[in-house]
């Protein structure tokens, strides 16, 4: 038998970068465990990388509360700087 736990979030971040966990346990027919791997992922900020065509959202989506709006602008900023006039 297979049972797969997961994925579960271990860590999720302002900046939307997270950390998942799951877990692969395989027993044999008389119910001995033969394999309980666990495997471990991160990921990066999807801020940090282009979106051709991508547009800033112009609204708060429904199913987020305000802190995750605020730090979805905030991030979307720090990944997206206006650029510098030169003078």
């Amino acid at each position: 038998t297979v049972a797969v736990d997961g994925p579960k979030i271990t860590e999720s971040n302002p900046d939307r970068s997270i950390k998942t966990v799951f877990t692969q346990t395989v027993t044999d027919k008389d119910g001995k465990e033969v394999i309980n791997d666990v495997f471990k992922s991160s990921y990066d900020s999807p801020y940090k990388y282009p979106h051709p065509g991508d547009q800033m959202l112009a609204a708060k989506p429904s199913n987020w509360t305000n802190d995750e709006w605020d730090q979805y602008k905030q991030a979307y900023h720090e990944a997206n700087p206006s650029p510098t006039k030169k003078r």
